[in-house]
């Protein structure tokens, strides 16, 4: 069957709580204009990507409503698309919010916290993204090449060792010599106390200092920008903040002293599997921005301005978040706010993500694997799977799983479901999906189980 029906059908069945179907339908009469990779994404956004966001966002502002919110601030990257389609909403069913759109990144909130909490800044610079190295851990305080020298020799670290990927127990050393280096210490917090003052500003600017009730807006995942605000916030009232964030989905353990984490579409139940069938690096093409990370914060005439990393622009994200925007006007000629339920959203969902997400076509696979994510420097999908092929098999990962010492190891796809969709071989393509289907049922099992023990 045609991808197309496949998931004009799924939404066809939600068609009397919201009508994306035929807003839909009337977007895919549009197509003529469009042609190979275009095709694909426009298609894409219209089917599964704004029906997935628009929902999303419908609940938050249902959310907000509910809880007397009277702001929401949608954060970058991510946030950028989620805060025009809800600016798009508000304006078509008069809810009584205000949208700011706030530029922050773990990276331009960390290096002002080490002046308040060291050992939280630390741990974030050793936290393991992809891969943990020296280089990687320097890049994460934001030092300059005369900074990073004097540290290097403080530690005395070999420059060959630069780029080695470490293991726990060198990650465990390394950051006990940081910890007991006064150079590095004095180093770090001259840098913090400007960005610490920078930030708190750029806050105050922003008015997360008023009186008016807030909550946050991202896709989520583990929680760290809103441990971070919390940390930041709080240092400067010196009152203890409930910090109210709203998640597309939460992935892992939250500390209740970061506030309230409101997770859309994973729940908080010992086993959700929903989080086997989820690809974060996918869903975070879904809300791709075309603008640089926030590396941090500049004066400029008593005002603060954000400084963005250098970001080369994606024509086919360009499309994707123009199409949302269409879709987004053209969803609200379509469906009347008393007719707008957001019951069972999350699960209505649920079999257009799998769709997308375990089940991509060729084209699917290729398009949204040249569209990197927001916080993934390597490749996003590798075509090359048959020369690498043993490491996807069940036994093998379970071994290397078992291992003490594990090399990092910088080939295994992003998404493996979009790898596969790649090859040719129906044969192969069915038995590295049993094989990644067994491992990730266990994998998901043992590691809820684990959390259930603790709890």
């Amino acid at each position: 069957m045609d991808k197309k029906k496949e998931y004009l059908k799924i939404l066809n069945t939600y068609k009397k709580n919201i009508d994306f179907y035929n807003v839909s339908k009337k977007c895919l009469n549009k197509t003529a204009q469009y042609k190979g990779d275009r095709l694909t994404i426009y298609e894409t956004s219209v089917c599964v990507v704004a029906p997935t966001l628009i929902s999303y966002m419908l609940w938050v502002l249902k959310e907000a409503q509910k809880r007397d919110i009277k702001k929401l601030y949608f954060l970058a990257r991510d946030g950028l698309i989620m805060y025009e389609i809800s600016k798009i909403l508000i304006q078509n069913y008069n809810f009584n919010i205000e949208c700011r759109y706030l530029y922050c990144s773990r990276l331009s909130l960390i290096n002002p916290i080490y002046i308040v909490d060291k050992e939280e800044a630390i741990n974030f610079y050793f936290k393991a993204d992809h891969k943990v190295t020296i280089n990687v851990i320097l890049k994460k305080m934001a030092l300059k090449a005369n900074e990073r020298k004097i540290i290097i020799e403080e530690l005395n670290i070999k420059n060959k060792n630069l780029n080695k990927p470490l293991d726990k127990q060198e990650i465990k050393i390394l950051k006990n010599n940081l910890i007991k280096s006064k150079i590095s210490d004095k180093l770090l917090s001259d840098k913090s106390g400007k960005e610490y003052e920078d930030v708190l500003q750029y806050f105050r600017e922003q008015g997360m200092f008023d009186e008016k009730k807030y909550a946050i807006v991202d896709t989520g995942w583990i929680g760290t920008i809103q441990r971070c605000l919390r940390i930041l916030l709080e240092s400067h009232t010196k009152n203890s903040l409930n910090l109210i964030g709203f998640y597309f989905g939460i992935t892992a353990p939250t500390n209740s002293k970061d506030g309230e984490y409101l997770s859309f579409y994973f729940k908080k139940k010992l086993i959700d599997r929903k989080i086997m069938f989820f690809n974060v690096e996918l869903f975070e093409c879904f809300c791709y921005a075309n603008h640089g990370t926030t590396i941090g914060y500049k004066r400029s005439k008593e005002i603060i301005y954000p400084i963005l990393k250098k970001h080369k622009k994606n024509s086919l994200s360009e499309l994707q978040f123009n199409t949302l925007i269409m879709y987004t006007k053209l969803f609200c000629t379509h469906n009347y706010y008393i007719n707008l339920s957001v019951k069972n959203l999350d699960n209505f969902l649920s079999p257009i993500i799998k769709k997308i997400m375990l089940y991509p076509s060729y084209d699917e696979a290729k398009v949204y694997g040249r569209i990197l994510s927001s916080d993934v420097p390597e490749s996003f999908v590798r075509k090359n799977l048959k020369s690498k092929i043993i490491k996807y098999f069940v036994i093998h990962r379970i071994f290397e799983k078992l291992k003490i010492k594990k090399k990092y190891d910088n080939s295994e796809s992003l998404w493996i479901m979009g790898s596969i969709a790649l090859i040719d071989s129906k044969f192969l393509k069915r038995y590295l999906t049993i094989n990644i289907w067994i491992y990730e049922f266990l994998r998901i099992t043992i590691k809820q189980f684990q959390r259930s023990r603790k709890i």
